[in-house]
């Protein structure tokens, strides 16, 4: 899927990538369809289990289970999961690193969605982790401003109570995704990725090396009542959370599209629904 005309990227000093729009018009929807039907299977379960059970896992499969998720979730949860799917779907396009996907949208033990990190992305030419965090609502409820600052302070706080005391801690998260790896991925893959995940997480606990790499997702769904491309807010609070130094590193990745029936209504009919 292409959208050179609809990208709008700001980069830093050292011409990193810190901001991308992406905006999903109506004339864009039989490429995104194309892009779910070619990769929903694999966000959703992972290469390995497709491998080994390919008649088990399959994008049919996929579609009935995100569609079956749809249908008893409130507005508000619809927008939170349509949003991640496409997160899934569109950003490792438009990151500026070599990234690899080592995270899916099902929980483990059952096909609801899994309460771990949103997304997470390798890096394979530096060999590190980064660590995404979706926030999905309705334009005039939530603004992408407010939806990037929410994003901004889960990461945060999942950042910062790593060795907190009982039920605060958030350890348990790191161990979800060392058992989503475990699953994925083939043996020799395996190994390196769960032993990456328990260095990057002790670095972050300690505050060492540059291991804080945050990836925030914002998904504004609706009408827009303002200029996409007027981006003095983000300009801010890009501004804001350097000087907060809560992160070494991070790209922040808005998308915008004014629907989102007609992907439920795309995912149950393929579903078979």
């Amino acid at each position: 899927m292409s959208l050179p005309d609809d990208v709008l990227c700001v980069k830093d000093e050292h011409d990193h990538v810190k901001y991308r729009i992406l905006k999903i018009d109506d004339h864009h929807f039989e490429d995104l369809k194309e892009m779910i039907k070619n990769q929903l299977a694999e966000v959703c379960y992972g290469v390995e289990p497709i491998a080994i059970e390919p008649d088990e896992y399959t994008y049919h499969a996929a579609c009935r289970q995100i569609h079956k998720n749809l249908l008893r979730y409130k507005d508000e949860a619809k927008y939170g999961l349509i949003g991640e799917l496409l997160m899934h779907i569109l950003a490792p396009n438009y990151l500026d690193f070599s990234a690899e996907s080592i995270s899916r949208i099902f929980a483990l033990q059952n096909q609801n969605i899994k309460q771990g990190f949103d997304l997470i992305f390798y890096d394979k030419d530096c060999k590190k982790i980064w660590y995404g965090e979706v926030k999905s609502g309705l334009v005039g409820k939530a603004n992408r401003r407010e939806l990037i600052n929410k994003a901004s302070n889960s990461l945060k706080s999942y950042f910062d109570n790593i060795m907190a005391e009982g039920n605060d801690s958030t350890q348990y998260r790191w161990e979800a995704a060392k058992a989503e790896v475990a699953v994925m991925f083939a043996s020799e893959k395996k190994i390196e990725l769960t032993k990456l995940l328990s260095s990057s997480r002790n670095m972050i606990s300690q505050r060492k090396g540059s291991n804080r790499n945050a990836i925030l997702m914002a998904v504004n769904f609706g009408d827009f009542a303002y200029d996409i491309t007027d981006i003095k807010d983000i300009i801010r609070k890009i501004d804001d959370i350097k000087k907060t130094g809560r992160f070494d590193n991070f790209i922040i990745i808005c998308i915008h599209r004014k629907m989102f029936d007609d992907i439920i209504d795309f995912l149950g009919f393929e579903g078979g629904v």
